[in-house]
Formats: C-alpha cells, structure tokens, sequence
C-alpha cells in the first residue's frame, strides 16, 4: 500500500522480473550505483547499469529512467540506450566546487537540499540550531496552484508578497501550457493553472503555506485547487519499479 517499499529480488535483465516489478506500470525507474565502489571496479559496474537501461527501456519505453553512473566518460552512452537523466557523482562534485567559486555556499545549499536531516538536540548551540533548521528544507512542488485571480501577476512580486506572508521561499512554476520548468524567472507573469515550486519543512506545511498566502493576499480558498504532492508521494502510489544495485 502507500507509504510501503516491496523488495524485490531479480534482475533488470530478465523479462520475468521486469513484469513481477510491473515496470509497465511504473511512474519512473531509478538505477543506482554502490557508494565507494574501488576504482578497478567502476567501468564494470557502469557497464552492468548500461545493460540494465537498455534492458529496461526496451520492455517499457514510456518509463523515464534515471541513471546513477560512476564514470563521467560512460554518461553519453547511457543517454544512447534511453536513460531519461544520468548523474555523475563525481561529475557533480566537480561542478558543485567549481561553483562554490563565484557563488559561496552552494554547494553546501545543493547538498542540504538533497540530504534527510534530523531536529537538533535540545539545548544545542543557537547556530546549530538555525542552520540544522534551515537545512531541514525540502524543495516540495504544488500542482495547478495559481487561480484565475493571480493570473498576469509578476512571478518576482508574487514570491516577495509570499514570502513576507508566509516565509516559504518560491523557486519557481510549472508552466500550465508545456509543464516547462523555470527557476525563479525574472520577467515571467503567473498564468492561471501554473504550478509552483517551493521550500518547506513538509507537504503539509507547503500546502497551509499557500492557502495562508492567498487568504492574505484577500483571495478565497478555494480559489485554489490544491492536489499537492511531491514526486516522492505521487511514486509511492504507483508501483515499484526494480533498482539495479551492484
């Protein structure tokens, strides 16, 4: 059921396991790779996920695939057999520090991002605290959230408005015409049916967020048809999909 993970033992290469996975039926299939894998052993396992994806993709197409890859040079070929998005860990390492040159702190602001983190201990320093606080944000998106009443309103005000209401911090819309994403575009005007992206320590708090932003900006509630989920909810309510782990 939802909020369940099934394990499942088997192979991406094998058809019968595929099926016993209902891949077909899968919101997205992630691949990943051993965390400090030995040098000497980093183009094979590439290898067997190269196998895996293509396997994969040729039992179900539609399925995007996300790859995890140990070697940068193996990352054309997994786009070849149809990985819908490859990450290199130490390709990603590379960039985040270089950067870190011309924008302090972001590497530490990607990593936070993409890190689980407890509640501080009580009686903790004030600045453990706050960063400990702050680094407990995740980025949560909530679908179809503009209503017809801010339609044409400038993306730059809207966030600023939110935010001094609020304090959630708005990242970015889904554009309602093409589902494109932009990240804090500066000349774009909110269209009605536009989703947005934002920071939040959960859904739930993402979701009172919005609705309080609209109440203080004098709109009515339900002017806001919120079916607020985060990818991570919307993939614990299709099935699981298999994960090629060396």
């Amino acid at each position: 059921g939802v909020g369940r993970a099934s394990y499942l033992q088997g192979s991406p290469l094998r058809i019968a396991d595929l099926k016993r996975a209902k891949l077909g039926h899968a919101a997205a299939l992630f691949l990943l790779t051993t965390k400090g894998t030995a040098e000497e052993y980093k183009q094979s396992i590439d290898a067997q996920v190269i196998l895996f994806t293509l396997s994969a993709h040729q039992y179900s197409p539609e399925v995007p695939i996300f790859v995890q890859v140990l070697l940068p040079a193996n990352v054309p070929a997994l786009y070849e057999v149809g990985a819908s998005s490859v990450v290199c860990v130490s390709q990603l390492r590379t960039e985040l520090l270089a950067c870190a040159c011309y924008c302090r702190g972001i590497h530490t602001l990607i990593t936070n991002l993409v890190t689980s983190h407890n509640p501080p201990a009580r009686g903790c320093a004030p600045w453990l605290e706050e960063y400990t606080h702050g680094a407990r944000h995740q980025i949560y998106e909530v679908p179809k959230a503009i209503p017809a009443e801010l339609s044409g309103v400038p993306f730059r005000r809207f966030c600023l408005d939110v935010y001094r209401k609020t304090h959630l911090t708005v990242l970015g819309v889904r554009r309602v015409q093409n589902g494109v994403i932009l990240l804090n575009p500066p000349n774009y005007d909110l269209k009605e049916g536009d989703g947005l992206f934002l920071l939040a320590l959960s859904w739930k708090l993402a979701k009172r967020g919005v609705l309080a932003a609209l109440a203080a900006l004098n709109l009515p509630s339900e002017a806001l048809v919120v079916s607020f989920q985060s990818d991570a909810h919307q993939q614990l309510k299709r099935n699981s999909a298999v994960q090629g782990r060396a």
